[in-house]
């Protein structure tokens, strides 16, 4: 679903919009500077493999309260199959709905993550969620493909 168009910025990438317009708290992938070319396309995307690794990074400092903001957040994000979009717009909750493993799979190393240092089962559902998704996306040697229409693993 990810069209690409070329500009004088580079590919663009077109986002489904919410069904509700809605601001979703989530770590900001990139501080681009106002005067950039991309600035327009780029300054309110967050990638869902930077929000894991932030919340990895916030359970590791023993920031439970901001790695919880993440996790909930992925958590509310996250579709009925396990999957959670690839990327998504802080400002109005519209999403770049591609499914990459390693982006899924860092989620549930997150919310595995947090079980453990926290001995609280708050993320089990966000975690047996990402892992079922992955498992049922293996090919016939078990190994798991990068997104589900890829062929590399």
């Amino acid at each position: 679903m990810m069209a690409a168009r070329v500009s004088s910025a580079g590919p663009l990438v077109t986002f489904l919009p919410a069904a509700t317009s809605t601001k979703l708290r989530l770590v900001r992938s990139f501080d681009v500077p106002a005067d950039d070319p991309a600035a327009a396309r780029m300054t309110n995307l967050s990638w869902t493999y930077d929000s894991a690794i932030a919340a990895i990074a916030l359970i590791s400092q023993n920031e439970k309260t901001q790695a919880e903001q993440l996790l909930d957040q992925l958590a509310a994000l996250q579709r009925t199959d396990g999957s959670i979009d690839f990327a998504y717009n802080v400002a109005d909750g519209s999403s770049l709905p591609v499914f990459n493993t390693g982006a899924i799979a860092w989620t549930g190393v997150a919310a595995a993550m947090y079980r453990s240092t926290y001995h609280f089962n708050k993320y089990d559902a966000l975690a047996g969620g990402t892992t079922k998704w992955l498992l049922n996306r293996r090919n016939s040697a078990g190994l798991l493909t990068g997104t589900p229409s890829a062929t590399w693993v």
